[in-house]
């Protein structure tokens, strides 16, 4: 009988360690491509963008080369917190959204200056958020951003994840992504520069376009660089690692590629307690 049982037990176990009991259909799913983060209308509220692939237009997308939006679609709900906003969505939704798959954060201007900490701790914590999704602050509106027309991808969130990639040719745009932003707000001598990423109207459309950075104090923006300042922040944090420098040498103009950069930085404090 104690063998019987032995075996029994045995073989209960072994089956609830087959199969795949967690697993969730594709078409149960919202995957999220991007989230957009704007100050609410009602005070003290915050109003979330999420992008989300169509995955029902995103073939028909492909063949005619329809760029307009037909491959994703952009939800927006207004709450207190992220959590609920995003359980919210599935009351417009019969999906449950779905983000291991997010490139990009953006905050609006607003919500920047207002604070990121409370938002940005929550993709900390979720056990299904990247770690590497990068994070933006718009000129303006978020969710406008992610209305853009993409170039080159059918959704506006791959394209604008693209971009920060590509802008290291020119070292004119800071880039950075969850953990290392929230690792410069739990620094007690570290502050955080994040890129920044605005509308321009190429042709007739409104496509993102990535130049500067802004600058935050502790989890608040503070101020913003140009594209010559981000170079000069990137110059001085070592991070410089290609780009075009054009200068006038005796009455002629030069154009200098950078093929290698480092830097060496040493701090010296005045008597009257100014720091050169």
């Amino acid at each position: 009988m104690k063998k019987i049982s032995k075996i029994a037990l045995i073989t209960a176990m072994a089956m609830s360690l087959t199969g795949c009991w967690n697993r969730r259909e594709l078409n149960t799913l919202g995957i999220v491509m991007g989230v957009g983060i704007d100050e609410g209308v009602k005070l003290g509220n915050i109003k979330v963008t999420a992008q989300l692939v169509d995955t029902n237009n995103m073939e028909s997308a492909a063949k005619t080369g329809d760029s307009q939006g037909s491959a994703y679609i952009n939800l927006t709900q207004e709450g207190k917190d992220i959590m609920s906003i995003f359980r919210g969505f599935t009351h417009e939704i019969s999906r449950k959204l779905y983000i291991p798959h997010n490139q990009i954060i953006i905050f609006g201007e607003d919500m920047a200056e207002q604070g990121v900490h409370d938002v940005l701790d929550f993709f900390m914590r979720d056990h299904e958020s990247r770690l590497t999704v990068n994070i933006f602050v718009a000129k303006g509106k978020a969710a406008d951003i992610l209305k853009c027309s993409p170039q080159f991808s059918k959704i506006p969130a791959i394209d604008i994840g693209q971009l920060v990639e590509a802008q290291g040719a020119t070292s004119e745009t800071a880039t950075v992504n969850l953990f290392e932003f929230m690792g410069c707000l739990s620094s007690k001598t570290k502050d955080v520069l994040a890129p920044m990423v605005e509308l321009k109207d190429q042709n007739g459309k409104m496509v993102a376009y990535v130049s500067g950075g802004a600058v935050f104090k502790e989890d608040k923006m503070v101020g913003q660089l140009d594209k010559e300042q981000t170079r000069a922040f990137m110059w001085v944090m070592g991070k410089v690692k290609s780009g075009i420098i054009i200068d006038e040498i005796k009455a002629e103009t030069v154009t200098i590629e950078i093929m290698q950069a480092s830097s060496d930085v040493k701090v010296e404090v005045g008597d009257d307690g100014s720091i050169t």
